[in-house]
């Protein structure tokens, strides 16, 4: 349920407001934020109606977009989902798998799905949904435009695939690829907080494969770039590899 060209927001409010004094509507409240869910029978029974109708693909377009927009303020940025975060985020994840199914589909819109991967991989990765980052971080980069690479968006699918396939596809030479491939990302672009966890994940990876004399040059390279940073979290970070 959305304001749009013939809806405004208040009467959004009025019929979000009626559905609660119906009982339709669960309200929860997390961390000072209200947050509202239509309970599981309405949800699928209004699913249904709606697939009958020919605004469905543009109900779908308009849901998959709020939560690009929701999500774009993590989009690129590297490190750790707060508590808080990732507890609002697990009232959506159906919404956000929902949204990219959608944007990823023949009828969807790949440019959408991209961005939305992008953000959404952070949350992905937070929650220990690792095949699922691996997952949507592909298709956001095979879609990705040529007029895209080297960009933030194109930085965040590469370091969360990279980041997540450590833990799923093993100690492979695609895996070693997927984080020097994020590495340069984020050299090009400067993004020290990618380049310290990126150094941290490589580091990790050539201990595995039982290259210590590399993991111990990464691990130096990485102090350089922590002390760069300057915060107590970063410094100790680049510490703890070493």
């Amino acid at each position: 349920m959305a304001a749009d060209d013939q809806t405004d927001a208040m009467e959004v409010a009025d019929a979000i407001t009626s559905l609660i004094d119906k009982s339709l509507i669960w309200v929860v409240l997390i961390n000072g934020a209200t947050h509202h869910r239509l309970l599981d029978p309405t949800l699928a029974y209004a699913a249904e109606k709606l697939a009958q109708t020919a605004e469905a693909n543009a109900v779908a377009k308009q849901h998959a977009l709020y939560y690009t927009q929701s999500l774009a303020n993590g989009a690129g940025k590297a490190g750790a989902i707060s508590r808080e975060d990732g507890a609002a985020a697990r009232l959506y994840m159906g919404n956000i798998r929902a949204a990219l199914e959608w944007s990823f589909s023949g009828a969807g819109q790949a440019a959408i799905g991209i961005r939305l991967a992008a953000a959404a991989a952070p949350l992905f990765f937070a929650l220990s949904l690792l095949v699922e980052c691996v997952r949507w971080c592909e298709q956001g980069l095979a879609a990705l435009p040529e007029s895209d690479e080297g960009s933030v968006t194109h930085l965040a699918l590469q370091a969360y695939l990279a980041a997540s396939a450590m833990f799923t596809r093993g100690n492979s030479d695609e895996v070693r690829r997927a984080i020097e491939d994020a590495l340069s990302l984020a050299d090009a672009l400067g993004d020290q907080q990618h380049l310290m966890h990126l150094h941290v994940g490589l580091g990790i990876f050539l201990t595995r494969i039982g290259d210590f004399r590399g993991a111990l040059a990464v691990a130096q390279r990485g102090i350089t770039i922590t002390q760069a940073i300057g915060t107590p979290g970063a410094i100790a970070t680049g510490e703890s590899v070493l």
